[in-house]
């Protein structure tokens, strides 16, 4: 058999697998299955964020409650007031990235009016 022959039996498993990894990328990037670097580290900083917001949170409704107050009236509570207040508890963990800081003073303020 020469190799023209053995070549032109190899075709169709060629074919088939050029088609075969062609499908399966574009089934794995679709269905998620295939995690970027960047898309990595959107989730770690979105997770990061909302565990110190919920940190947050749970510290100012503390504080809330120690002065007295209702947790209705923390819900009625102006919304410049609770980011205030929402600033005041974000985790020192946030270091001195602002735009950390102010995330999850965000999401912290939006725990609270829940």
């Amino acid at each position: 058999m020469t190799m023209k022959e053995r070549f032109e039996i190899a075709k169709p498993m060629i074919g088939g697998a050029v088609v075969g990894a062609v499908a399966i990328t574009i089934v794995a990037f679709s269905a998620n299955w295939v995690v970027m670097a960047d898309t990595m580290e959107e989730n770690v900083k979105a997770s990061r964020v909302n565990t110190l917001a919920a940190v947050c949170e749970e510290m100012a409704r503390d504080h809330w409650l120690v002065q007295g107050n209702t947790l209705e009236g923390l819900s009625g509570y102006r919304n410049e007031e609770r980011a205030d207040l929402a600033l005041r508890f974000v985790p020192a963990s946030t270091g001195e990235e602002s735009e950390m800081k102010s995330e999850v003073a965000e999401a912290c303020s939006k725990l609270l009016r829940s």
